[in-house]
């Protein structure tokens, strides 16, 4: 009755002293459970590992096309490689690995829960769409559109293609640097540093001090700021340090009991606007609460339909 149990439920426990398991066919390994000390995984096959549970100290490979898709688990010491189309998308667990994870395929990791100790590169073309990613190392964005929507966690995190990190929620434990193309638009913003220095590189983004003492911004990118909301809250210290046009139409909002700098002398607090020019440098929308009705006023400003500036809208 037992055995019959299992044999419905196509579980299967492989015990390996070393090499490889090949799963080069069509569903080959498909809805299995494989635990393993030391087999490399190479799921090169069409659905080749569809619905499996793969645990082994070796490497992962998912070149197929939907490989490792809605996989139970992927685990390993080693590094997990989602080259296929959608090779390792969808996982119903985590994709965990002590070293890298790399999701190269064309939306090879899509809403999927993947966990690195060192590394996670989403290459591919929405590689990491709705994706949870955390790496204790750095996380780079590196296709188009790779990480939207995304919850994006790390130590060090690049955004460097054309929305790669949009309408993402991102915090970083270190720097989070954003050169594509409206790299982290519409995107919600913690990290101790941001560097905004792609064209758009933060529109229509909200950045936060929340629960942090120091926070800094740059923003240098073409128009990289524009409808762009900084929030410096109570305990922050807060420096934005602007260049070219990248502080155009950009709010900068500082409540009670923050301290806030802007690197240009010439641009002044509760300014008119977004008209103020420094030395060839537009100065942001530099807003100073000096009561608890201003700072409800400005919470309120952040929530309301942003205008058109310069042909960007959000």
């Amino acid at each position: 009755m037992l055995y019959s149990s299992l044999l419905s439920t196509f579980f299967f426990i492989v015990l390996c002293n070393g090499g490889q398991k090949l799963c080069n066919n069509p569903h080959e390994c498909a809805d299995q459970t494989f635990t393993s000390s030391t087999d490399e995984f190479l799921c090169f096959g069409s659905y080749s590992c569809d619905n499996s549970l793969i645990h082994t100290t070796d490497p992962i490979n998912c070149n197929g096309y939907f490989a490792c898709n809605g996989a139970q688990k992927l685990e390993t010491n080693a590094w997990i490689w989602c080259r296929g189309y959608a090779g390792c998308a969808h996982s119903k667990d985590t994709i965990q690995a002590d070293n890298f994870i790399y999701c190269t395929g064309d939306e090879s990791c899509y809403n999927s829960n993947v966990r690195s100790g060192t590394n996670i590169k989403c290459r591919g073309n929405s590689a990491c769409v709705f994706g949870v990613l955390f790496s204790d190392g750095i996380i780079e964005c590196d296709g188009p559109q790779s990480c939207k929507n995304a919850q994006i966690t790390g130590a060090v995190i690049g955004c460097h293609s054309m929305e790669s990190c949009s309408d993402a929620d991102i915090t970083s434990y270190g720097p989070l640097t954003i050169f594509g193309y409206r790299g982290a638009y519409k995107a919600s913003i913690g990290a101790d540093i941001i560097y905004g220095r792609g064209y758009g590189a933060l529109q229509c983004a909200t950045i936060d001090s929340s629960d942090r003492l120091s926070m800094n911004v740059v923003s240098t990118g073409s128009y990289s700021g524009v409808n762009t909301d900084i929030i410096c809250r109570s305990g922050s210290t807060c420096n934005l340090s602007c260049g070219s046009s990248g502080c155009y139409a950009l709010n900068f909002y500082c409540l009670q009991g923050s301290t806030c700098t802007v690197n240009l002398s010439g641009c002044k607090q509760n300014n008119a606007g977004i008209g103020d020019i420094d030395n060839n440098i537009n100065c942001p929308n530099w807003r100073v609460s000096k009561s608890n009705d201003d700072d409800v006023l400005f919470i309120g400003l952040m929530a309301e339909p942003k205008d058109t500036h310069a042909g960007f809208g959000c």
